[in-house]
């Protein structure tokens, strides 16, 4: 299904944290069939799964630092763990975007 940028709005809720150098952080619950931007100050790789799913680590998909990137959970996987590949603590930010 195409989802086209010009009907995305912000949701009301947010979620941020830090992540330490070399780190993967816990758990992150996103929900099924969310989109969302995500967003942090240091390289992170970002790994998808859900409950129960191992450590996000350096070679996962890897988000460049202060960049905004997309995502679309679809129907599969409700939870992310991010790997902060820096060398200094990773402020990461989630802004929920909603279709209506």
């Amino acid at each position: 299904m195409a989802v086209f940028a010009s009907v995305l709005h912000p949701a009301p809720e947010n979620k941020n944290g830090t992540i330490g150098a070399g780190v993967s952080s816990a758990e992150i619950s996103i929900g099924n069939n969310r989109i969302f931007i995500l967003n942090a100050d240091q390289d992170v790789m970002i790994k998808f799964g859900n409950t129960g799913m191992g450590a996000a680590a350096a070679t996962d998909f890897r988000i460049i630092a202060n960049t905004y990137a997309p995502f679309d959970m679809g129907q599969q996987v409700g939870f992310i763990r991010l790997f902060n590949n820096g060398s200094s603590t990773a402020n990461w930010f989630i802004q929920y975007l909603s279709k209506v």
